[in-house]
């Protein structure tokens, strides 16, 4: 039989809790699974461990989920530093978040700069394996480098070098602005607590008609709105259009800010008035 000794810890009196903790009630709760796709992420939390079963060096990521569905969840990758394949995944990984490194002993104390960073992932589920790619970052920052070699001294012997997001003492003001997937969750959340979706299916194509032409129908107010004397509220107007196309987009799970960024790249190589149309 195997014990578990833990000498440090018994002389902590947990007797004080007892009547607390017969009485907490217990929520059950039972998470289907994220779906395998692309998700906007946050890095919470960066750790440089070692991977349980090889002892491998690992550096092993939290990213919090942010758009445009399953808000809030997590997602995990683990870089596995055990081969020449391994370190190119690493250092590709790190690039895409934009900390380059001369040496990849550096990484330690770089890993703070690796917090907060905003990311599209994809999920995607092999048999009983779940990986996670990094794919672009979203938010551009002034980091720089790339990695090297010499793992072993990276970790302490009796410990971990953990960062996150906790670490970052940094004062936000009134604030930071939501990126648009972020906004739109959020705009529907409203709407749906405002009764706005009961009987819709945004995956009906009827339905999606009906949307649209709403949409339509809020940019035919804010060309009325032109027309006042006073130039009217366009300003509002246009919000309400915007509105609408961003609780439709969070209701279809559309990523907006990856078509926008997709159609602006697009643009950007166009010619001319696209080769010469009006408007």
């Amino acid at each position: 039989m195997e014990h578990y000794e833990n000498q440090s810890n018994s002389n902590l009196d947990l007797a004080q809790f007892d009547d607390a903790f017969e009485t907490a009630e217990v929520e059950e709760r039972e998470f289907e699974a994220v779906p395998d796709g692309k998700y906007q992420v946050n890095v919470d939390r960066v750790e440089l461990t070692r991977a349980q079963t090889s002892g491998n060096p690992m550096l092993k990521w939290t990213l919090r989920i942010l758009a445009p569905t399953h808000k809030g969840r997590l997602l995990w990758r683990n870089n596995v530093m055990a081969s020449n394949e391994n370190i190119k995944w690493l250092k590709q990984d790190l690039y895409t978040c934009g900390l380059q490194l001369q040496k990849l002993s550096d990484l330690p104390g770089h890993l703070e700069q690796l917090l907060n960073i905003k990311l599209e992932v994809t999920k995607r589920t092999r048999g009983e394996n779940e990986n996670i790619y990094f794919n672009r970052r979203i938010v551009m920052a002034d980091d720089a480098g790339a990695p090297g070699a010499a793992m072993d001294d990276m970790i302490p012997e009796d410990g971990k070098v953990v960062a996150t997001t906790d670490d970052l003492n940094h004062d936000c003001g009134g604030g930071e602005r939501k990126a648009l997937n972020e906004l739109a969750i959020e705009i529907h959340r409203i709407a749906r607590s405002k009764g706005w979706w009961e009987n819709r299916d945004p995956h009906d194509p009827q339905c999606q008609m009906a949307l649209v032409a709403l949409m339509h129908s809020e940019l035919s107010e804010a060309v009325e709105a032109i027309r006042q004397p006073d130039g009217g509220n366009l300003g509002e107007e246009l919000a309400d259009t915007v509105i609408r196309v961003l609780d439709f987009c969070a209701a279809a799970d559309i990523d907006i800010e990856a078509e926008i960024e997709a159609k602006v790249e697009k643009n950007r190589h166009r010619a001319y008035r696209h080769g010469g149309k009006r408007g």
